[in-house]
């Protein structure tokens, strides 16, 4: 059995301070953020058509500040098929229709991340742990 699950990554360049964007974001999404993680990175979270929604500032390309806006499917009863089987998941992305949602209700300028800034930002999330250690 075959199921499909929404998800999505953008970034938007970090021009104002994390609460200001939050609420921007809100009224965009139609949201309410809580405080939470994404992947033990402090993040505020919410939910929204099945998925677990992460907004937080990272370090991206050149070190620059960076917002993160992430959708996955967490409920791992999108696992569950009939007769004890587990279901194949095919993610859905649908980071274009969250950049248009976001820029058609002011919340600003988002983009889908090149793999340079992918790199980066694993980079910085590397570097990170390092000093944890």
């Amino acid at each position: 059995m075959k199921r499909r699950v929404l998800r999505f990554s953008v970034r938007s360049n970090a021009v104002m301070p994390l609460d200001e964007m939050r609420s921007t974001v809100e009224a965009a999404m139609g949201c309410s953020f809580r405080e939470g993680h994404f992947h033990k990175v402090p993040a505020l979270v919410t939910e929204l058509l099945g998925m677990t929604i992460s907004l937080f500032e990272w370090r991206g390309l050149a070190g620059a500040r960076t917002f993160r806006l992430q959708g996955r499917t967490a409920d791992a009863r999108f696992l569950e098929a009939p007769g004890g089987q587990v279901a194949e998941l095919e993610g859905i992305d649908i980071g274009q229709a969250v950049i248009d949602l976001l820029a058609v209700r002011g919340a600003g300028e988002w983009r889908i991340p090149s793999r340079d800034e992918i790199e980066a930002e694993l980079d910085h999330g590397d570097a990170i742990e390092h000093r944890y250690r």
